[in-house]
Parts: structure tokens; C-alpha cells; sequence
């Protein structure tokens, strides 16, 4: 047999979500973020990540093409042999 709600208003709308498990959380994004998502914390992080990222494959890329060169330097001292 199912379970009767409670309280009064759960009495009259038994059909409404009344119990923590099936009411929707409330947001935690303010308004300034709906307004203005791009100036949101959630973007900011995201664009410092991106940007992180870019350096850390600026770097490895650098250091690729100096050991590369170091090979192709090395290949040619062999050669010239």
C-alpha cells in the first residue's frame, strides 16, 4: 500500500514532488553568471586552463624541435665522417 503524505500540503498535492529525493536542487549560479556567462568563475577557470594547457604545449613543442636539431646536428657530425 503506498505511503500517504504527511503534511498538509502534501495531503492535498500528493501528485508534487514533497520529499528531498525528488525536488530539484537549487542553483548555485548567480544571476551576474546567466547575464554574463563568459565572466562566470566556471569560465574564468576554464580559460586559465585552456591557457595553462597552451603553454605546457608551447613548451613541449620547443623543447621537440631542440632535440630534433640536437639529432639532425648529431646525424650530420656522423656523416661528415
Amino acid at each position: 500500500m503506498a505511503e500517504r503524505p504527511t503534511t498538509a500540503a502534501g495531503q492535498i498535492w500528493p501528485h508534487l514532488a514533497h520529499d528531498d529525493g525528488r525536488v530539484a536542487k537549487p542553483s548555485t549560479r548567480t544571476a551576474a553568471d546567466a547575464i554574463w556567462p563568459s565572466l562566470s568563475r566556471e569560465a574564468k577557470a576554464e580559460a586559465a586552463r585552456q591557457a595553462r594547457w597552451q603553454e605546457e604545449r608551447k613548451a613541449r613543442n620547443k623543447r621537440m624541435v631542440e632535440n630534433l636539431d640536437e639529432i639532425i646536428d648529431a646525424v650530420r657530425r656522423e656523416k661528415a665522417r
